[in-house]
């Protein structure tokens, strides 16, 4: 069984190791921009240590596991525009950095990536995973 300071440590370098290359870079650099904020990671070290009670090998789902603060992060971009917030865990909210538009569309994104992530379960279980997500 893994600590949850290591599986944050973990999943934290998985989530900061993501490339964010595709075009256009407008849409992808904030994204980037609000995952390299880090934040508590409460979701994914959850699923991981959820995960980890029944399997030892908790690689297997880190990309799920980055699904879900993908999401999350998600959520709350889109919850910074309505709000009209200036400010998100110290640092300019993508809105004020970028303009509502890129902050909307790169939100949307990172919905669909979101379900991409996600959809990397193991094989065996992504029906149930992703009924369960979308729920």
């Amino acid at each position: 069984m893994f600590a949850a300071s290591t599986l944050l440590e973990r999943i934290n370098a998985h989530i900061s190791a993501l490339q964010f290359t595709r075009a256009p870079q407008g849409l992808y650099t904030p994204i980037a921009y609000v995952l390299s904020m880090g934040g508590k990671r409460i979701r994914p070290v959850l699923m991981l240590m959820a995960y980890n009670l029944y399997r030892e090998d908790i690689t297997r789902i880190f990309t799920p596991a980055t699904g879900i603060e993908v999401y999350h992060n998600y959520t709350l971009l889109h919850d910074d525009l309505m709000d009209r917030a200036d400010r998100r865990r110290g640092k300019d909210t993508v809105h004020r950095v970028w303009g509502d538009n890129t902050a909307i569309l790169s939100g949307d994104a990172m919905l669909v990536m979101a379900y991409q992530f996600m959809a990397q379960c193991p094989e065996e279980n992504l029906k149930e995973v992703m009924e369960l997500f979308s729920r």
